[in-house]
């Protein structure tokens, strides 16, 4: 029976082989020797090291738990620090650094929004700050980056419609039909992904659903052009 390897062998003997090429043959010789220590073969070494890669690495059981403040406040004030740093920025760009605002929360009570905030001293540091205010999309440079634009388009016909129907400006009825005071309106429909426009001129008394379905009915009762 072989006998179980302790996972600070492995450890040292792993970061042993992360230093050395992959055709070094010093690798030969450390994983043979690893297998003289523990009577077993290499094989069998190699699958120790393969399974220790697996390891899930364990973390405190207080990590991101910090003791000197909690998760609340930690939240509001990383915001408050936000609004203080954006309201300093000069005409040239520049702004107060994150040790400057800390220190300002720290000494001067500040008004946030209508709150008036003091930050209790030493219990949130620069590099803690920094940290969660990246997490939270609060820097400086997550704030001024402009969104990508991306066009709308569909990804297949007949996928997305923008329907409109509206009264015609351009024609008008030269008498009224029956007692009905009816008016002329223009119904048209565009296909995003062809770029196929389908118009229809109709007589109502305004607009309702009725007439928006028959519209959609006619428009899409014949394909004029196969995809």
């Amino acid at each position: 029976m072989s006998k179980a390897i302790p996972e600070e062998y492995l450890i040292a003997l792993n970061n042993k082989l992360m230093n050395l090429s992959s055709r070094d043959p010093k690798k030969i010789e450390l994983l043979y020797h690893a297998s003289e220590n523990f009577n077993v073969s290499i094989s069998t070494i190699r699958r120790y090291l393969q399974n220790y890669h697996k390891l899930k690495i364990k973390k405190r059981f207080d990590y991101n738990k910090p003791r000197k403040i909690s998760h609340e406040n930690r939240i509001k004030f990383c915001k408050a620090i936000a609004v203080l740093q954006e309201g300093s920025v000069s005409k040239k760009g520049k702004h107060l650094s994150i040790g400057r605002v800390i220190w300002i929360l720290e000494n001067v009570v500040a008004e946030v929004d209508g709150i008036f905030l003091k930050l209790p001293k030493n219990t949130l540091s620069k590099c803690m700050a920094n940290r969660y205010l990246k997490r939270l999309g609060l820097t400086r440079k997550q704030r001024i980056k402009q969104p990508v634009v991306v066009r709308f388009q569909a990804e297949n016909s007949y996928d997305c419609w923008q329907f409109d129907f509206t009264e015609s400006e351009l024609r008008s009825l030269s008498k009224k039909i029956g007692d009905d005071d009816k008016k002329l309106y223009l119904e048209s429909v565009i296909d995003d992904h062809s770029g196929i426009i389908y118009p229809e001129h109709f007589t109502a008394d305004g607009e309702n659903s009725t007439n928006a379905l028959k519209f959609l009915f006619n428009a899409m009762k014949k394909k004029i052009i196969s995809f």
